[in-house]
């Protein structure tokens, strides 16, 4: 397709269609999504062939959570990629006199959010990651103080698991509205499953101070301090998280991680076995509970624990690493050796995937 059959396509809406088109981005920059995908759903009864409402009905039905239909709508015409990039070229480096004729035919001037955000969105529903970030970085230079269109794509790199992306696009969001308590969980989260253990701190201390206390940010904030470490701080925060939510078992069981840490086994007992009592669903109190059995020398008493952490979640591996000592106490060698083998097998499986803490500070 060339420039010229662009701007041909553009061309083809009557005056009436095109400003039936307009109103529906008025629409839709005034965050009517439903008005607006209706009226570009009447573009395209009249022109079915007209990639500029297409795009646009793509983005209101991603804006409205209706991620699959944005997807299909992408998925039929792989036009809609190239026009991308060939906005991003255009806008971006080209001098060819076109250029300001596909502008005048495209309203990018009333929705600058056509050439810029929209583009990430689709090269980033179409698996395209590294483009889909390149393109971000091109938008951040050139308007880095619009929050608006930051945060939306903020959260789209992290829903999609791109947390570097992520971080820099809620960084400038809270630049711009630094009493968004929102984006900065969403900084300090994405800093948490990056390992940025301070910048995750300062964030997260942040929204406590905007927001109050929750038991979610209590905790994810408590996991980062634990792993900086400074388990005292660590234990304080679990704690408070504890009192807000009583019957979580979540709280209890990172208290016994913590406690654990310090060698602390009869504390951390106790917290896991109320962890436990609180949510016989979580395999992780059973699984350090039948640890602390083993170091112990219950070895009857380990091996029906960790069974029981086994029976809550098949796939929970570190369990399989402790039930491989049971069965070596107990002189059952084969038995030992197919615990190892299935801990390596899933904890390959598990590798780059997000840790239960890591997921929880993500909500």
């Amino acid at each position: 397709m060339t420039f010229a059959s662009i701007v041909l396509l553009a061309q083809i809406l009557t005056p009436g269609e095109r400003a039936s088109f307009e109103q529906a981005i008025a629409l839709h920059l005034a965050s009517d999504f439903e008005g607006a995908l209706r009226g570009y759903e009447g573009t395209l009864g009249a022109r079915p062939d007209f990639l500029p409402a297409r795009l646009y009905r793509a983005e209101a039905l991603w804006l409205l959570g209706r991620r699959d239909e944005a997807r299909e709508t992408l998925s039929r015409v792989q036009e809609e990629l190239f026009l991308v990039r060939v906005l991003r070229r255009t806008f971006g480096e080209s001098a060819d006199p076109l250029a300001e004729r596909v502008a005048e035919a495209y309203p990018l001037e009333r929705n600058r959010f056509l050439a810029t955000g929209t583009a990430a969105l689709v090269l980033l529903s179409m698996g395209e990651l590294e483009e889909a970030i390149a393109d971000y970085r091109r938008i951040a230079s050139i308007d880095p103080e619009d929050a608006t269109l930051h945060r939306q794509l903020g959260g789209a790199f992290a829903s999609a698991k791109l947390f570097s992306p992520a971080v820099e696009a809620f960084e400038r969001v809270v630049v711009t509205d630094p009493g968004d308590a929102s984006s900065w969980r969403q900084l300090g989260s994405g800093n948490l499953v990056l390992q940025r253990w301070e910048p995750a701190i300062d964030a997260l201390e942040k929204v406590l101070g905007l927001a109050g206390e929750d038991a979610g940010l209590l905790l994810a904030l408590g996991y980062t301090y634990e792993r900086m470490p400074n388990i005292e701080k660590a234990l304080d925060l679990y704690r408070r998280a504890a009192r807000l939510a009583p019957d979580s078992g979540r709280p209890h069981y990172r208290i016994g991680r913590a406690l654990m840490t310090q060698g602390k086994l009869e504390g951390a007992e106790k917290a896991f076995t109320k962890a436990s009592s609180l949510d016989p669903k979580m395999p992780e109190p059973l699984g350090f509970l039948g640890e602390i059995q083993l170091r112990r020398g219950d070895t009857e008493l380990a091996l029906r624990t960790l069974e029981s952490a086994l029976a809550a979640d098949p796939e929970y591996f570190e369990a399989y690493y402790h039930l491989a000592q049971v069965h070596r106490r107990l002189g059952r060698a084969d038995e030992a050796r197919a615990a190892l083998v299935r801990y390596e097998e899933l904890k390959r499986k598990k590798r780059g995937v997000l840790s239960q803490e890591e997921v929880l500070a993500l909500r």
